[in-house]
């Protein structure tokens, strides 16, 4: 009775250890003492992952390098956080499952999965500036064993074809003691890890002025100052005894953890990420021939292939290029082997094409008799050649005939020159005609001997024909340049005219003898004769002149024409077309008479104020002088301000007389930019006066070309359009706005003139550019401003204006009103330039 007690007893004191027994995990941490983390401050992690898997008990061993191998070697660890280095040793061993994260470290209050090596030397060495400096010089460093401190810098000089003398080499205990050796002179250089640099300088073991980088890197988002690419930092690796469902769920556990986590704070660190691409470690450790690299390898053919890729290709290059000239000789020699019979084939080719050439074909002797024929021939005469050879033409045809040719045969036997004449021809094959044009010339022997005539008739019955239907449209042509209402001219390379038509008689005024007798450039102005000359040398250089406007003085009358200018064929002709356009620079005057005087009226509002001033200023001199109060007064102030009121008044006199200023023969560069700022300055007290704002979006800026005068004036009369139809139909002020955008859309560029006046009729849309067409009141509108802008964009720069209701929100509101876009081609050596 008392021993079955003591049976249940033991049951109750076992059974709950038993129930909550686990399998212990063993989690090793390479010990690293450039990190300066205790370990205890370990068991924080053990607890976290203890604290989430519930099988499982999770156990953190600090290690070394000899203990971690040690411990692998009996296969007594799971999880493992070692260096690069140490786990593509223990990967080549086969030891790794697989990699399950990547360190996040900190050092200075900044986190990286990355690291590098950074190279300093004390500020005073000017003998140190290079990597190739570091020859011969004494080397601090951490040491073998310490990835960043040593292996790294190691590996960057072996790129660099740099051999470090390890002997050179100070090696220190702590980042105290090294940075010691370098500012005390026991070391001239500096090897250190990434962020160990910043950590000293906070702890105030070395100032910043004290020290320098060597081959500094600028990385993007790299918080440290660092001299070498970057590497991964620390991977966390699963052996191969680890379960795959563990391995998943410790990995989500490490990437649970954190900046902010109380394991990252315990253990100063970033956290965990997913596990980082470490074939660069495998290929550094390669090179330098580092374990796992450091004994002679088993050669694979993968091995050779990476190493000798180049040479491999290259003898195989080789090969075939051997072969090839292998090939090309045998082939040479075949060829000449085949010469003979290519001869051979040659001759019978050649006959071959004489027998089924189209044209006709013949040989006679100096006596006449037919030496050869081809079949064409033997269709004249319906012979077979073989018949034909050894007579002459009497066996043919008539007596009367046969001289003909027998006369045209002796003269170009004595002619030094081919004899070419035309005859109707009848072939007896079938009885029909054609004309042929037959050239001749004598033939000799290798000697200089002659040996008779060759022949060769072409039928040119059809060449006849279309001849004919050339002689008609040449005709037809004739009518067009006599009937046309344009002008048409041909002149000389010195603008003499050489032949005109009756529109270019009535536009001039002038009979067709008195045009004959003068030129195109003494009709011209005397303002406009030098720029006429500078056109007909670009055109005879190959330029095309469309619309040339120029002012002709013809018997005592000015007459404005537009000119287009080409080369003719011949390259020494010119064609001119013109177009009297008087009438249309008539309505451009009225047009731009019409633009000044609105822009009188802006100048005398943009005049007001600065006289307001002036008079102010001028009246409270005049009044201090009258009270006696001018002695002691300094009136400097009060002169800048007269002085400066009238520079203002006299830019705006300067904008005034650009804008009317006639200068629009020749067109140079120009920016949209200024185009609409000269534009505003000119409308500013307009837009004031009115209570309208301008929203300019200057979003693309390119060169045109142009007349800027006229240009300027186009976009004045679109703008006062808006600025009428926004006063009409915007009552209130804070809402009135006009819209001004650019943009470039390929070789154009779009001006956008947006305004909320409502919009426009659509039925009267169509009729906008047709002069003296207006919808305002006879004291606002003439007509003639949109009509003039439209034929200043498409005529004379060859761009488009075109027009449409817009609906648009502004301010939190909708608004409609009309949009007017011009577009002007973009300046052609400017674009070049730029790109």
């Amino acid at each position: 009775m008392k021993s079955n007690f003591l049976i249940f007893l033991m049951i109750c004191i076992l059974y709950p250890m038993l129930a909550i027994s686990k399998e212990v995990v063993i989690f090793g941490i390479l010990e690293n003492r450039t990190r300066d983390i205790q370990p205890n401050h370990y068991d924080i992690l053990a607890k976290y992952l203890n604290d989430n898997l519930e099988d499982f008990e999770i156990k953190v061993k600090i290690m070394k390098f000899d203990e971690i191998n040690e411990e692998m070697n009996k296969n007594q660890i799971d999880f493992l956080m070692t260096s690069p280095l140490h786990y593509i040793q223990l990967k080549e061993r086969n030891f790794v499952s697989s990699t399950i994260a990547t360190l996040v470290y900190t050092i200075y209050k900044n986190y990286s999965s990355n690291l590098g090596a950074t190279f300093i030397v004390p500020s005073s060495r000017d003998d140190i500036t290079t990597m190739e400096d570091f020859k011969d010089k004494k080397i601090a460093t951490m040491g073998k064993g310490f990835f960043a401190a040593y292996d790294i810098p190691i590996y960057e000089f072996y790129k660099k074809g740099i051999i470090l003398d390890e002997e050179n080499f100070v090696i220190t205990s702590t980042h105290k003691d090294f940075i010691q050796a370098i500012l005390s002179g026991k070391a001239d250089v500096g090897f250190a890890r990434s962020g160990v640099i910043e950590k000293l300088i906070e702890l105030n073991l070395v100032n910043e002025s004290q020290i320098k980088y060597i081959n500094e890197q600028n990385i993007n988002n790299f918080p440290y100052k660092i001299s070498t690419p970057l590497y991964p930092e620390m991977p966390i690796i699963a052996t191969t005894k680890v379960d795959i469902n563990l391995i998943r769920n410790v990995a989500s556990l490490l990437f649970a953890i954190r900046e902010n986590h109380p394991v990252s704070q315990a253990l100063n660190i970033g956290g965990f990420i997913p596990p980082a691409d470490y074939t660069i470690i495998d290929q550094l450790a390669k090179d330098l021939k580092l374990p796992p690299y450091d004994k002679n390898p088993h050669i694979r053919l993968n091995d050779i292939w990476q190493q000798y890729s180049i040479w491999i290709l290259l003898g195989v290059l080789i090969f075939v290029v051997l072969i090839s000239l292998l090939i090309y000789i045998i082939l040479i020699n075949k060829r000449i082997e085949q010469t003979r019979e290519m001869y051979i084939e040659q001759k019978n080719r050649l006959l071959s094409i004489i027998e089924f050439i189209p044209d006709l074909l013949w040989m006679k002797d100096v006596e006449g008799k037919y030496i050869i024929c081809n079949r064409r021939f033997e269709q004249l005469y319906a012979t077979p050649q073989k018949d034909i050879i050894g007579k002459t033409d009497y066996d043919f045809v008539s007596k009367e005939l046969s001289d003909f040719f027998k006369n045209h045969d002796n003269y170009a036997m004595n002619s030094p020159f081919p004899c070419t004449n035309i005859e109707e021809l009848t072939f007896a094959i079938d009885g029909h005609t054609e004309l042929i044009q037959t050239t001749k010339t004598f033939i000799k022997d290798s000697r200089g001997n002659k040996l008779g005539v060759l022949g060769i008739g072409r039928d040119i019955t059809k060449l006849k024909e279309q001849e004919l239907k050339l002689q008609e449209q040449k005709q037809e042509l004739q009518e067009i340049f006599h009937t046309t209402k344009d002008g048409i001219a041909i002149l000389d390379s010195d603008s003499k005219f050489l032949k005109v038509n009756q529109a270019y008689i009535d536009i001039t005024g002038l009979s067709e003898d008195e045009l004959l007798a003068t030129s195109c450039i003494e009709l011209s102005i005397e303002d406009d004769k030098e720029k006429s000359k500078d056109i007909i040398d670009r055109v005879l250089n190959g330029e095309i002149m469309d619309s040339f406007e120029k002012h002709c003085l013809i018997k005592d009358k000015i007459v404005t024409v537009s000119i287009s200018l080409a080369l003719m064929p011949n390259k020494t002709h010119l064609l001119a077309s013109i177009k009297d356009i008087s009438y249309l620079k008539a309505i451009e005057r009225q047009a731009k008479l019409a633009s000044m005087g609105e822009m009188i009226a802006n100048i005398a509002h943009q005049w007001r104020q600065p006289l307001s001033v002036i008079s102010v200023v001028a009246s409270g001199i005049k009044l201090r002088q009258e009270f006696g109060e001018i002695q002691g007064y300094n009136i400097n102030e009060d002169m800048d301000e007269i002085v400066n009121q009238t520079n203002y008044l006299s830019k705006t006199i300067d904008d005034f007389r650009n804008f009317i200023k006639e200068d629009n023969i020749s067109t140079f560069e120009l920016q949209a930019s200024t185009l609409i700022n000269k534009t505003l300055s000119l409308l500013k007290s307009s837009f004031t006066n009115h209570h309208i704002a301008v929203d300019v979006d200057i979003k693309d800026d390119p060169y045109i070309d142009g007349y800027e005068n006229e240009l300027v004036q186009s976009l004045i009369n679109i703008i006062n359009n808006a600025k009428d139809a926004i006063k009409e139909h915007v009552p209130i002020e804070e809402d009135r706005i006009i819209f001004i955008k650019t943009r470039k859309i390929n070789n154009t560029i779009e001006i956008s003139v947006i305004d909320n006046g409502g919009g426009i009729d659509p039925q009267i849309i169509p009729r906008l550019y047709e002069p003296y067409f207006t919808t305002k009141h006879q004291s606002v509108g003439t007509g003639l401003g949109l009509p003039m802008a439209y034929q200043i964009i498409t005529q004379r720069h060859h761009g488009d204006l075109r027009v449409q209701n817009y609906t648009f929100e502004h301010n939190g509101k909708i608004f409609r009103g009309a949009k007017f876009t011009i577009i002007l081609n973009l300046s052609n050596e400017r674009e070049k330039y730029e790109k």
